[in-house]
């Protein structure tokens, strides 16, 4: 950080370039004979960008960087963490080391993969993937039908409407009930009861006025709507 200092020196090799506010010196330089320095600062955090923006720190920065000869081509900047550049380096290779120093991480780490797998083996086979649960199947024919007739009623055909919705009712009873439908009579009405469980009556009623619509040629709003409660009424209970 920023109070680290050197606690001792030997003055034959080192030069004291700078210390900290208490007088301890943090930067010294190591002179070869051969050629070349070495600077060991200890408070790098100095000479980072949060520092250097603060106030007028890059003055000191400034001031350090001075040392260092006019003639210097070349700056080698080491920070902390060294190891042999000859080979690669990596968690896995330490962690797999072969030295006696090592051999409790070792085994820890194998332990580790041998529960994993464990718990994954045991995991993948009490659970499974959720059901999704399979809703009703809509009668999208009795929707579009629906469509189809808002359109006529936007039309004010209501005897074509009606005939739609009769031929409908029909194809219906003679698919889901299985009842051929040549003329809905009352042997018609006595099948349709029987395999339904609807009132006959009501039945009846119904096919009375699906016999009316090949007669007529208008229907008025009120006998549409009466027509169509009828047909919703048999839908909804049989």
């Amino acid at each position: 950080m920023y109070d680290n200092w050197f606690a001792s020196l030997d003055s034959q090799y080192t030069t004291i370039l700078g210390r900290d506010a208490r007088g301890r010196p943090n930067l010294v330089k190591f002179g070869y004979k051969g050629g070349g320095s070495l600077y060991l600062h200890f408070a790098p955090m100095a000479f980072t960008n949060f520092f250097l923006l603060h106030k007028q720190n890059k003055g000191y920065y400034d001031n350090t960087l001075s040392y260092l000869p006019a003639s210097v081509k070349e700056v080698i900047w080491d920070e902390y963490f060294r190891y042999d550049k000859t080979r690669d380096f990596s968690a896995f290779q330490y962690i797999l080391a072969d030295h006696n120093g090592n051999v409790g991480l070792r085994w820890a780490f194998w332990l580790c993969l041998l529960l994993f797998l464990l718990i994954y083996l045991f995991e993948s086979k009490r659970k499974q993937r959720l059901v999704p649960v399979a809703g009703e199947l809509r009668n999208n024919s009795l929707d579009f039908v629906k469509t189809i007739g808002r359109l006529y009623y936007q039309r004010r055909d209501n005897h074509n409407l009606a005939l739609k919705m009769s031929a409908h009712f029909l194809d219906q009873v003679r698919t889901r009930y299985n009842l051929p439908v040549t003329t809905p009579d009352i042997g018609f009405v006595e099948r349709l009861a029987y395999k339904t469980g609807y009132s006959r009556e009501a039945l009846q009623d119904l096919v009375s006025d699906i016999q009316g619509l090949q007669e007529s040629t208008d229907l008025s709003d009120e006998e549409l709507m009466a027509f169509h409660r009828k047909i919703d009424t048999f839908y909804k209970h049989a």
